[in-house]
């Protein structure tokens, strides 16, 4: 199944993620037309590709899900740059969604009820939300993040089906925005 995880870049290039075939599909916003793939040698090659995001350098980011990493891809060729963010770093299991700040930090979710913060080389910075502590909003399952257009992160909770709203800053739990 493919769905769309990304808006358009400053390109114009929509990326969306196949879980199906493990692909990174690369589309023209504006046409639709199919312009390539994202391409790795098959020991990179994403496994159950989820989450995508684009950042401030214009490389593309991919959740690795089924390898319990986050990979990078040049924005001109697509190609495989680096694993970003390594398995485990920072307690990362199976992330499902990603999203960039202004400041180039990369946010992925986490299978431990979390989403974790990393700076601009991939590195562990901290845990942005701990769904199991006090300021989690009792986040259970997050998907799908994204900042919103007033700074805040917005974090789809799959187990109680809704989407909780965090402090951009500070990661505290602001209440939930859809029920």
């Amino acid at each position: 199944r493919a769905r769309p995880a990304a808006a358009a870049t400053p390109a114009q290039i929509l990326l969306v993620s196949s879980t199906a075939n493990n692909q990174g599909l690369v589309f023209d916003a504006q046409t639709g037309q199919a312009l390539g793939k994202l391409t790795a040698p098959p020991a990179s090659q994403p496994v159950n590709p989820t989450g995508l995001a684009v950042g401030s350098d214009g490389d593309y980011y991919v959740a690795s899900s089924g390898q319990h990493q986050i990979l990078r891809f040049e924005s001109t060729s697509w190609a495989f740059k680096d694993v970003f963010v390594a398995a485990g770093s920072g307690g990362l299991v199976s992330p499902q969604g990603l999203a960039m700040d202004g400041a180039g930090q990369l946010y992925a979710t986490s299978a431990t009820d979390q989403i974790l913060r990393y700076d601009s080389e991939g590195n562990f910075k901290d845990i942005f939300v701990d769904g199991s502590g006090p300021d989690g909003g009792g986040l259970k399952g997050p998907r799908s993040i994204a900042f919103g257009p007033d700074g805040h992160l917005y974090a789809l909770d799959s187990a109680h089906k809704n989407v909780l709203r965090y402090d951009g800053v500070t990661g505290k739990f602001l209440g939930d925005f859809t029920t």
